[in-house]
């Protein structure tokens, strides 16, 4: 279970899929929007969760069992990428393997992922 973030794309066998915090509103406008149109060119619009459509927000662990439970994953074969500290930890209490983006530093993000095999 990843976050976008900048520049990593999923490859191979890896699927990426996309957690946020956004309301309803904002995220139907996002996809009205270039940007929009540029995530869904990553990530497939059944692949992005939004807490306004499941009732839970990060980091509340419902967010992350729901996303467990609907895609059938083992938390011990997902990672997590996200810029907030708290939600990183909420993951890591669940066993999912869970990366902190600090200062918008996606080379070390990019550094992790290859140390735990994830090509990209």
């Amino acid at each position: 279970m990843m976050k976008m973030a900048h520049g990593i794309k999923a490859t191979g066998k890896h699927r990426q899929l996309l957690l946020s915090n956004m309301d309803k509103l904002c995220f139907d406008d996002l996809l009205k929007r270039q940007l929009g149109k540029e995530l869904l060119e990553l990530i497939p619009h059944e692949d992005i969760i939004i807490s306004a459509h499941i009732n839970y927000n990060k980091p509340h662990p419902n967010a992350f069992v729901y996303i467990l439970q609907k895609y059938q994953l083992d938390p011990t074969e997902c990672i997590f990428i996200d810029d907030q500290l708290e939600n990183v930890l909420a993951a890591r209490k669940l066993g999912i393997t869970a990366l902190l983006v600090k200062n918008k530093n996606y080379k070390e993000i990019s550094y992790a992922l290859k140390k735990l095999g994830v090509k990209h």
